[in-house]
């Protein structure tokens, strides 16, 4: 994909309703690839070193190539992982009761996260912000899809 494609792509996507953090906003490319773009390029590197390093271990998407569109929108391709919650604009006022949900969905997800946060832990990633929005599965597997911040 050329870089006027991805810079449409990113324009485009951040005038619409997608799921977003603290620090960054997610635009789906297909059912593959996604786009996360940040405002801010050091925490874009950040999340880019330490989902690489996470990756490597198997807690993470694959992540593709980083690229800068102006002086305010840093971006990284990265693997879609399905969230456990998806969290957006649109349903932030209900994200407790969908994480409530979650649980009655998917019994045991809770100590699942904790397993996962405790090994990433272990793996000089100090990791705190554990909420369902922030982890999902890739073919199968409960993977962590924030390493921003």
């Amino acid at each position: 994909m050329n870089s006027e494609r991805l810079t449409e792509i990113v324009t485009e996507g951040m005038k619409k309703p997608s799921p977003f953090g603290v620090s960054c906003k997610f635009i789906k490319l297909d059912d593959m690839w996604g786009i996360k773009v940040y405002r801010n390029k050091e925490i874009r590197d950040n999340a880019v070193m330490r989902q690489t390093k996470m990756y490597g271990l198997g807690y993470a998407p694959a992540i593709g190539a980083s690229f800068d569109i102006g002086d305010d929108k840093f971006c990284y391709i990265t693997e879609v992982a399905i969230p456990i919650v998806d969290y957006t604009p649109e349903n932030a006022d209900k994200f407790v009761i969908m994480c409530r949900m979650a649980e009655e969905e998917y019994p045991g997800i809770r100590e699942e996260v904790s397993k996962l946060v405790k090994n990433m832990r272990k793996n000089d990633y100090d990791y705190f912000d554990d909420h369902y929005g922030n982890f999902g599965w890739l073919n199968g597997k409960l993977v962590c899809i924030d390493f921003g911040f």
